[in-house]
Formats: structure tokens, C-alpha cells, sequence
């Protein structure tokens, strides 16, 4: 290095040395410390945004404070814990949720009338089916239905009218399983009698009331017997076995009951009343099932109801039994303690009531 610098030279030195710091001033003068995106000014220093908020300005440090928007979630969206979530299949959100905001839900989607469930989407039905239901698509697929009328029954998706001599009462839905039509009586089957429809005062003498059956019933007129029982179900559970055919079946337990009129249903063409599921064992072989459901509109054989019960054993009478009110009396229409030797007899021996029924009483 030259020592022996002129005071010329010394002083275009310091300058140029002023002028750079001057430029590094400047610079930093000029290039101001911008804040990130989803930051905000606080007191001149970047800050981040909280949950639930975003800032894409960009923007200066030095300038003055800032504050982070509100993030609103989309259509179809919902807040969990300050973020904007989908919603699920099926469901659907039109708020647009500010996520700062507490959680919010997606509602499901309700299909409009004559709208059905595919896939948690709502199509329209084919024409000429409805469905009513207002399903939520959210849920299960659903069906829309084209309802066949009363005696039609289902081929092949169409509505076809029963033949002469059956009928059908279920409402099929063409758009469903075919389905059958079934045989109806129309003269009482040998051993069964008519008991017609009709009011009656029902219980005793300090609750009665007025019921009504409304329908007129076909019932048999005496037990079912330990022959016709064997006939069918090939099996005879009664204890009193040496009774004979002609003597009622007992040992029998209401589940068994009700397969007995389903086979017996069956057996004649006839509708089964009676859907029986979960079940062990086999009939008069102490049966049991888990579910049971009935159908009363069916057209083959099934109990009587309670109130049928106490209708047809009351015959139209009023008295305490149908033969009267003497309890001496009760001999001649019913087997119990004092005349039966605790044993079964053969159905039909006593006296029946007034509309041919037989052994009601006992």
C-alpha cells in the first residue's frame, strides 16, 4: 500500500466511503421485513395467525398493526377444531362456517318426493314409482315402489290380477320380488264354523266395555285333535297319548301352535299367517323361536285373538256361561276337576253353544 496518499485522494476515500454506507442505509431503508403469509403485524413484529384465521397480504413489519381474516369454510364444509373439514357423503353444509368460530355439523340431505337413495345420492324414481318417504341419503340405499292394487300380485315388475278364487291384500311393489296371490274360502271347511261379526260387552262384571269385531271368522268347532295333528306334523307330543285320535292334542306350546296353522295354510294353498325366525327344535318337540310376526290380513289359518275368544265362546249370551249362570251346569258343557278323572277326553261329547263350538270352556 502507497503511504504516501495525497489529501486529494484522502478525501475521495472518505466519500466513496460515505456513499456505501449510504447505500446499505438505503437498502435497508427501502426492503422493509415483510411478514409470511397467515402472519400478522403486532407491535412491528410478525405474529402468526391463530387457528381458525389466515393473512395472505404479505404484509411490512415497520408499518402499522395488522390483523388476521377470519377463515370461511367452503359449501359442504364444517368446522372441526378450527379447520374447515369436508363433509361426508350424503350430508351437506350452505352456511360457509367461520372456522374461528365453535365446531359446526353437516346436515344430512333429505331427498325430495319421488327421490330415492343410491350411494347416499338422491335419484329420481323411474316413472310411474313414487316414494313418499323423504329419505335421508345419508342413511341406507332405499327403494322407490310402484304399488300393485288389492288382489293384484307381482310378475316380473308388473301388477297382474289375481285368478278367480284368490286374493292378495299386501300392497306388493312391483318394483320388488314376485309375489303370489292365495286361495280364499268362501264356505266354511268341514269342522269349522261361522262366526259373524258383531258387538259384544268384553270382561267381567266390574270392567266391561263395548268391542267390536269387525270381521266374520271361520273357527273350528272343537280342539285340535291328536289325529290331525300326527297327520301333518308327524309327531304327537300329547302326554295322554292313549286318549286316542279323536282326543285334543296337548303338550303343545304357542310356538308350536302357530306352526301348526302355517303348515296347516300350506297345506291347502292358503296364505301363511305367521312368520316364525330364531327358532329351535321342531314342532311338538318343545319349539321356540326368538321373533314372531303375524300379518291379519292374511287369508289362511291362524288363533283367535282374545277378544274372538271371549266373542265366540260368549255365543250372544250374557250370562256367566254360555249355558247359564249355575256353576252345577258347568258339567254339561266343559271337562274339569270333578268330571274328567284328570284325564283327556274325545273332543265333542259335551254340549256345544249356540253357534256349534265345542269345548270351550275346558
Amino acid at each position: 500500500m502507497n503511504k504516501n496518499i495525497t489529501f486529494r485522494q484522502f478525501v475521495i476515500a472518505i466519500v466513496e466511503i460515505g456513499l456505501l454506507v449510504g447505500i446499505f442505509f438505503a437498502y435497508k431503508h427501502f426492503n422493509p421485513v415483510l411478514c409470511a403469509e397467515n402472519e400478522y403485524v403486532s407491535n412491528h413484529i410478525c405474529e402468526p395467525c391463530t387457528a381458525g384465521r389466515r393473512n395472505e397480504a404479505g404484509e411490512r413489519a415497520s408499518g402499522n398493526n395488522t390483523i388476521c381474516d377470519p377463515i370461511l369454510c367452503d359449501e359442504n364444509e364444517y368446522v372441526s377444531n378450527h379447520i374447515c373439514e369436508p363433509c361426508t357423503i350424503g350430508s351437506a353444509n350452505a352456511a360457509n362456517d367461520d372456522a374461528f368460530g365453535n365446531n359446526t355439523t353437516c346436515d344430512p340431505i333429505l331427498c325430495a318426493e319421488n327421490e330415492y337413495v343410491s350411494n347416499h345420492i338422491c335419484e329420481p324414481c323411474i316413472a310411474g314409482a313414487i316414494n313418499e318417504a323423504g329419505d335421508n341419503a345419508f342413511n341406507e340405499n332405499t327403494i322407490c315402489e310402484i304399488l300393485c292394487a288389492e288382489n293384484e300380485y307381482v310378475r316380473n315388475h308388473v301388477c297382474e290380477p289375481c285368478a278367480a278364487g284368490s286374493i292378495n291384500t299386501a300392497d306388493d311393489n312391483a318394483l320388488g320380488n314376485n309375489t303370489t296371490c292365495y286361495s280364499y274360502l268362501e264356505t266354511a271347511p268341514e269342522g269349522f264354523t261361522l262366526i259373524p261379526a258383531g258387538s259384544f260387552m268384553r270382561g267381567s262384571s266390574n270392567s266391561e266395555h263395548e268391542v267390536t269385531i269387525t270381521r266374520s271368522f271361520y273357527m273350528q268347532t272343537h280342539e285340535v285333535t291328536q289325529g290331525e295333528w300326527q297327520a301333518l306334523m308327524r309327531n304327537n307330543p300329547s302326554r295322554f297319548s292313549s286318549c286316542g285320535s279323536n282326543c285334543p292334542v296337548e303338550n303343545v306350546n304357542w310356538f308350536e301352535a302357530l306352526a301348526y296353522a302355517n303348515a296347516l295354510s300350506t297345506s291347502e294353498n292358503l296364505q301363511e299367517c305367521y312368520e316364525l325366525s330364531g327358532c329351535r327344535n321342531t314342532p311338538g318337540n318343545d319349539m321356540e323361536c326368538s321373533n314372531v310376526s303375524w300379518n291379519s290380513n292374511c287369508f289362511g289359518y291362524r288363533l283367535p285373538t282374545e277378544a274372538e275368544w271371549e266373542y265366540a265362546i260368549r255365543a250372544n249370551t250374557t250370562t256367566d256361561y254360555y249355558n247359564g249362570n249355575r256353576q252345577r251346569r258347568v258339567g254339561n258343557i266343559a271337562w274339569y276337576y270333578e268330571n274328567s278323572s284328570n284325564r283327556t277326553h274325545s273332543v265333542g261329547q259335551k254340549e256345544a253353544n249356540s253357534w256349534g263350538l265345542y269345548d270351550m270352556s275346558g
